[in-house]
């Protein structure tokens, strides 16, 4: 389950049905408790995918963000709501339309203004990438794909999920899980313009996590003031540990 919390405080709960027929309800706050459950995606939109959905709110502007397997590929669609969640668009596909890449993993954060940012992974003929798309007019339209990836040795984690953090002006930070030769450490990139382009990669962790397998784990962040907290998971001592 997910939860965020919308105008005058009223929380808005989402969660997955995993039982066929698959779907993601909601539930909202009415001020004196739970509406009854609806569904935000029914399943003829076959949402998949065995991390999220996931959800992120600024004001009365909602924004949920799922994996769907319309399409062989699997479909990145965005819905949104400007109503603190009464009611949601018609999804609005957010990743490529390609017969050949397989688009999963996504996750969602919203600007200052209001406008979403959006984080997935991409398989192609070249392997994993960690790809960013921004919007500056509320999802009507997204920036083209940033690989923010590219400059990281390796490839990301290809079944870790990226996390977004937004500040109060244009600055956006992505942080992922790397692999790379078997090195799964937590990577973060900064962009300066909304999330339109990333600078290089920096690795956050003093030992390598030398692992075989995947850890699916993802790091999530915070900023305050003119820092950014991260917490990650690292087993690179011969213990799992947060830092």
């Amino acid at each position: 389950p997910r939860v965020v919390i919308t105008a005058n405080n009223s929380p808005f709960v989402i969660w997955s049905k995993a039982s066929s027929p698959k779907a993601i309800k909601a539930r909202k706050w009415n001020g004196t408790n739970f509406d009854s459950t609806f569904d935000l995606v029914s399943a003829d939109l076959m949402p998949t995918g065995f991390i999220g959905p996931e959800i992120a709110a600024k004001g009365d502007t909602v924004y949920l963000i799922f994996e769907s397997l319309i399409h062989s590929n699997h479909v990145i669609y965005l819905k949104r709501s400007f109503d603190g969640g009464l009611t949601f668009s018609d999804t609005i596909r957010v990743s490529g339309n390609s017969k050949t890449n397989y688009f999963f993993m996504p996750n969602v954060a919203v600007m200052e203004d209001g406008s979403p940012v959006i984080s997935y992974m991409v398989s192609d003929s070249n392997g994993y990438k960690q790809i960013v798309r921004a919007s500056s007019d509320f999802g009507n339209t997204f920036s083209v794909e940033a690989d923010v990836s590219a400059t990281a040795q390796g490839e990301p984690c290809d079944c870790c999920q990226s996390t977004l953090v937004t500040n109060g002006n244009n600055d956006v930070f992505l942080l992922f899980r790397n692999d790379y030769s078997n090195v799964r450490n937590t990577y973060i990139s900064k962009s300066t313009d909304g999330g339109v382009t990333f600078s290089i990669n920096e690795d956050l962790d003093d030992v390598n996590w030398v692992i075989n397998s995947c850890p699916t784990s993802s790091p999530v962040g915070a900023v305050l003031g003119d820092s950014i907290m991260v917490v990650r998971r690292n087993g690179g001592s011969g213990v799992n540990e947060l830092y």
